[in-house]
């Protein structure tokens, strides 16, 4: 879209509601002072506006998705869309692993710094979701699973299944373990990545 020149501002986007204002970004100087020596007497001329380009943009954002699919217009937007998403992702990811829940701190203190062989990352993006625990080398995923996921139980199985078609596999330990036996849950840890 062309923009006019720095004195005029167009209203509407759509070639049946043109309209061109004067933008108010600096008052006007008076006659006779300094400002007004450099400004032109004369009123700004504003560039023509390609309104066939104005058409053809609102053509195209009129036409239905299905119609879209596989043209530039729709991967360029889809792509947008991803990035949003993705950087929406890590911006949650970055809250979550700077207040953890006391279950996710305890164990994340027993298995950070490879004290079990492999390496973890807490709170990493993978596809759409932010898995709590992720050794990359194994594709290994640890959640750790508090008393809201007694109602999530068919939310977790389609997490899962997203996941194990990715090629990771998923270690679910109860939040009670973590807290009451923090040593069983290590011990379920190891034995997934002996497996």
């Amino acid at each position: 879209m062309r923009r006019s020149c720095c004195r005029w501002a167009r209203l509407a986007c759509y070639p049946s509601q043109l309209s061109l204002r004067p933008r108010r970004c600096r008052p006007a100087p008076q006659p006779g002072s300094a400002l007004a020596a450099h400004v032109p007497r004369q009123a700004p001329t504003c560039r023509v506006i390609d309104t066939s380009r104005l058409a053809r943009n609102v053509r195209w954002r009129t036409r239905s998705p299905a119609a879209l699919l596989g043209t530039e217009v729709f991967k360029s937007a889809q792509s947008r869309q991803h990035l949003k998403f993705q950087a929406l992702l890590s911006e949650r990811a970055h809250a979550m692993r700077s207040c953890p829940t006391e279950t996710e701190s305890k164990l994340w203190r027993a298995i950070s710094r490879s004290q079990l062989g492999v390496a973890f990352r807490r709170q990493v993006p993978v596809d759409r979701f932010v898995v709590d625990f992720l050794a990359p080398s194994l594709k290994l995923v640890v959640e750790v699973d508090g008393a809201c996921h007694t109602r999530r139980a068919a939310a977790d199985a389609r997490r899962d299944r997203t996941l194990a078609r990715l090629g990771y596999r998923v270690v679910r330990i109860p939040a009670e373990l973590v807290h009451s036996n923090a040593a069983e849950a290590v011990g379920r840890i190891v034995a997934a990545i002996g497996t």
